[in-house]
This record gives structure tokens, C-alpha cells and sequence, in this order.
């Protein structure tokens, strides 16, 4: 298991219409409502989400991308074009938590 300081981490759950951004741990940034809808838009969506954590971590951002069940293809496409227009170098495609799949189909 690698370490990652919360403030170089960046997890997007991929839901069909939005995205569910949050930094660090989650059981953290559920207890702070830390937890950020966006959209899939580049300009005002999770591109600017990923362009404001850079400001802070720079080159060791990690982003941890987790599509849920009812992300498409197309949403899963996005979230990694984005990595690459923005420079990420860190990413990985991994499963949601049981929790974090309750939580949003809760929203």
C-alpha cells in the first residue's frame, strides 16, 4: 500500500450525469461535506477541479478515477482525456467503495 498525502489526492466517482469530487479520505470528506458535484464539462466541470488541485500539488496529484455501474464508456473516456489535457500523470481507474456507491445513489 503507497501513501498519498490528502492534499495531492484527488478521487472522482463517475456517476452518468455527474461527478463526485473529493481530496484525502472519504470517510473524512463525508463527515466535512467535502464532497463536490461537478459535470463532465472541461471548462467548468472536472477540468477545473483537477486545474485547482494542481495549483496546490503540482506534479505529484494523484487522481484515483471510479466509475460507477451507470457510467458509460463515454464517461470513463472523458475523465482520462482530462488527465491527459491536464497534464495528470498519476491516475488509476479503480472500483467505488460499497459506501461511496450508497452515498450517490442516495443523491
Amino acid at each position: 500500500e503507497t501513501f498519498v498525502h490528502e492534499s495531492k489526492s484527488l478521487t472522482l466517482v463517475l456517476d452518468n450525469q455527474k461527478i463526485y469530487a473529493y481530496e484525502g479520505r472519504w470517510e473524512i470528506a463525508l463527515a466535512t461535506n467535502s464532497i463536490s458535484p461537478t459535470t463532465y464539462s472541461l471548462q467548468k466541470g472536472i477540468g477545473e477541479i483537477i486545474r485547482q488541485k494542481q495549483k496546490g500539488a503540482g506534479q505529484e496529484l494523484v487522481v484515483l478515477i471510479k466509475p460507477l455501474h451507470n457510467a458509460s464508456y463515454r464517461n470513463v473516456i472523458a475523465a482520462l482525456d482530462e488527465m491527459q489535457i491536464n497534464g495528470v500523470n498519476k491516475y488509476a481507474i479503480v472500483e467505488a467503495t460499497p459506501d461511496e456507491r450508497r452515498w450517490v445513489e442516495m443523491r
